[in-house]
């Protein structure tokens, strides 16, 4: 059977249905792979937003580890370094003491040692003034004694002396003794007797004798003195009273 021709009309109908057709079927192909790249997008988000939470709180988890442990390493590192200042402190108190104590003994050592030196040099400046006045002592003793010698030997010269020599010299000797005593009482107003009785006791002593020829700067020789006191001292007693004193003057001389 012959199949007839379609009309124009028919055949733009069918080709907007077809149209419509493969317009809708384009849509729902679309919208399919529209909502499966919608589920699949949302899936992966999900995916993505789960791994990166995740790894925040792993990168998180990693920081504050890694916060906790310098804040541990700090804080040990800080106990470390007071721990050790701490015993630098006590090791310098340590050494403070015994320094102190060391100081303290040798103060007290140092005390003692110059104690016990003032004592020993306190002795020794005993002694040695000890010895010094018995070399004194020993030099005076010497001295008297040779004074003595000297003193013999001259009043053995003296007795040995022609005697008319001596009468004549110890006259002239007298006579100059008694100027000089005469000049003194003038200018001091005291007797003769009372310018060599020094001590007032009414005798003149060998001492008084020579102090007085000294003092008064009499010019009379050591020798001299030795005879005026010889001739004086007529009883060898050591000292010259107020009668020997007269008689001694009056002897070679007369009268005052």
């Amino acid at each position: 059977m012959n199949t007839l021709p379609s009309s124009p009309s028919t055949y733009k109908d069918k080709e907007e249905q077809n149209r419509r057709i493969s317009i809708s079927t384009l849509q729902s192909t679309t919208t399919y792979f529209d909502d499966q790249e919608d589920t699949e997008s949302s899936a992966v988000s999900e995916q993505n937003r789960r791994i990166s939470i995740s790894t925040l709180q792993s990168t998180s988890t990693y920081f504050d580890d890694d916060d906790d442990m310098e804040t541990t390493v700090a804080a040990e590192e800080i106990q470390r370094h007071w721990r050790g200042k701490q015993a630098r402190i006590n090791h310098t108190t340590q050494l403070h003491h015994i320094h102190q104590a060391d100081h303290t003994t040798h103060l007290n050592i140092a005390a003692e040692h110059t104690e016990q030196g003032f004592f020993l040099l306190s002795q020794q400046s005993s002694i040695q003034t000890k010895l010094d006045q018995d070399i004194l002592e020993k030099s005076r003793k010497r001295q008297r004694a040779q004074e003595q010698r000297t003193l013999s030997d001259n009043l053995n010269t003296f007795h040995q002396t022609d005697s008319s020599l001596i009468n004549n010299n110890l006259k002239q000797l007298i006579i100059r003794f008694k100027r000089c005593l005469n000049i003194l009482c003038q200018n001091t107003g005291k007797s003769p007797f009372d310018l060599f009785d020094v001590d007032r006791d009414s005798q003149i002593t060998r001492g008084e004798f020579r102090h007085a020829v000294v003092e008064y700067d009499l010019a009379i020789s050591e020798i001299e003195m030795d005879h005026l006191l010889h001739h004086m001292d007529s009883n060898n007693d050591g000292v010259i009273d107020l009668n020997e004193w007269v008689v001694g003057l009056r002897v070679l001389n007369g009268k005052l």
